[in-house]
């Protein structure tokens, strides 16, 4: 279980890279001429920050990923791959609180990361799994029902995406 959960984190965390690195590093209409961080350091920075979280104990792995999510962003990452990034960083910030033993921490991270916002990607439905995980943890049941329905539309939505694009390439 600890592996696929681990796997499951890394996929994350590789695709929130590969969406920095293939589409989110253009420049805004309202960026500076000169930045505070660079996009590549920033990013060097969260893969350290999510390579240490993988080999480190749940506490310490919660605290560099805090860490991480306060790294102030580079002002040329659009707002879309900001907030993919931040979620993704929530997630693993909440994976690290329940895996810990601390469920109202981890319930409190996965709402951080819906509150961002969004629509249907993978990045929420991880959020919405991790907050049932935590509501089972602290007794509420019926909530992490609700929860976990989200996380099943949203699968479900984003199988349909994937199932139109492929059938729209076939005669």
């Amino acid at each position: 279980m600890m592996r696929a959960t681990r796997s499951r984190m890394l996929i994350t965390a590789g695709l929130a890279l590969a969406l920095c690195f293939m589409h989110g590093c253009s420049p805004r209409d309202d960026a500076p001429d000169a930045f505070d961080v660079e996009p590549s350091a920033w990013l060097a920075d969260l893969e350290r920050a999510h390579a240490a979280a993988d080999t480190d104990p749940p506490e310490a792995a919660s605290t560099v990923l805090r860490e991480a999510l306060a790294l102030p962003v580079p002002p040329e990452i659009r707002p879309a791959h900001r907030r993919v990034v931040q979620q993704d960083l929530l997630f693993r910030i909440a994976r690290a609180e329940l895996d810990g033993g601390h469920s109202a921490a981890a319930l409190a991270a996965a709402d951080r990361g819906l509150a961002l916002g969004g629509n249907t990607d993978i990045f929420r439905a991880n959020l919405w799994i991790v907050r049932g995980e935590a509501l089972i943890a602290l007794g509420r049941d019926t909530e992490a029902a609700s929860s976990y329905y989200e996380a099943l539309e949203l699968n479900r939505k984003l199988l349909s995406q994937v199932l139109g694009a492929a059938g729209a390439g076939t005669p």
